[in-house]
């Protein structure tokens, strides 16, 4: 499957620059990651995602830490984190930051999209990961750690949230969240938020200057027209496949509402790029299926409904077909 799903440099750069400085060494970062030195020199880079997710499922092995997301994310400095933590942090107030943050959320991580919402007593700052292939715990830990920071930087360190919610299930030593977090925790939510009461909305942010955010703005739209820029429509089709298939809403209907586009010209599209709908599915499916199974979170059964199969026996005809074996057995062979 084309990876064309990425990150910006600066965003991986900063949870290496942690790893370092806890004593892990970039030749092991390098070698269990493949990332290399000249993709995080460029804070505007981009890098395939599945590098960062590989070097966080990695971390706990390199510092035999299975918490290591909690305690890097506790620590890690902002200076490397990216344009659109720049642009937030020269807005005029907590609201305005965080309407940015959501609005060019792709900019940092293209699998996960940050979101915004202001209710009548409690506001939300969220990052929903748009398929379960992507939820690396030690990752979303030192997220959670490092937005709480962020947050507390502006409001202060006596900042309290309402609610954090997690997208994964509790993990063995979910005690260590309640001592870092210190607030109610909710797991196995829709998406990974912080709950906080709106009032805080209104606080303005330490020094914003607004020729630098004006400035920062036209990057930020620049590099966001170059992502779209450098996708085939596929890959755009791809994505909202991911996204939906877990859920099991996944239609061409959806697809076309969402592109705002006709579903004859998804047909014609797809086709202008020697591809279709149907094969864009069994691809995404059969990825994910491998994935899913490597992984040994998931039952067999499990996997099927998150490929959208309506029955298990059409998710083991389809991986017969792929594979020419059934899943069990192909669960079983080694890496």
């Amino acid at each position: 499957m084309k990876q064309s799903l990425t990150i910006a440099a600066g965003h991986v750069n900063r949870f290496f620059q942690s790893l370092i400085d806890w004593g892990v060494t970039e030749e092991q970062i390098f070698a269990v990651s493949n990332l290399k030195r000249d993709q995080l020199d460029n804070p505007d880079g981009r890098i395939p995602v599945e590098k960062y997710i590989k070097l966080g499922r990695m971390a706990p092995e390199l510092t035999h830490l299975p918490e290591i997301g909690l305690i890097l994310g506790q620590r890690a400095v902002f200076e490397c984190i990216g344009i659109v933590f720049h642009l937030a942090s020269n807005c005029n107030t907590v609201r305005e930051s965080l309407i940015h943050v959501a609005r060019y959320s792709n900019l940092a991580n293209e699998v996960c999209k940050a979101g915004f919402e202001e209710g009548k007593e409690f506001a939300e700052w969220s990052m929903q990961y748009m398929n379960s292939k992507y939820l690396c715990i030690p990752l979303i830990e030192f997220e959670a750690c490092q937005g709480l920071k962020i947050l507390r930087s502006v409001l202060g360190e006596d900042f309290k949230p309402a609610r954090i919610k997690f997208q994964h299930i509790p993990p063995d030593y979910v005690e260590k969240y309640h001592k870092v977090f210190k607030v109610p925790l909710l797991f196995e939510q829709e998406k990974c938020a912080i709950v906080f009461r709106k009032e805080y909305l209104d606080i303005p942010n330490p020094n914003p200057q607004p020729y630098v955010k004006e400035l920062l703005t036209r990057h930020a739209d620049t590099l966001q027209k170059e992502i779209e820029r450098s996708k085939l429509f596929q890959d755009k089709v791809r994505k909202i496949v991911l996204m939906h298939l877990e859920a099991g809403s996944v239609n061409l209907e959806a697809i076309a509402k969402e592109l705002n586009v006709s579903i004859r010209s998804i047909y014609r599209k797809l086709k202008s790029e020697n591809t279709s709908y149907k094969e864009l599915l069994n691809e995404v499916r059969k990825h994910l299926a491998q994935d899913y199974l490597r992984e040994g979170s998931f039952s067999i059964d499990d996997i099927s409904l998150k490929l959208g199969f309506s029955e298990s026996s059409a998710f083991h005809r389809a991986f017969k077909r792929w594979f020419g074996t059934n899943p069990g057995k192909y669960r079983q062979q080694p890496d």
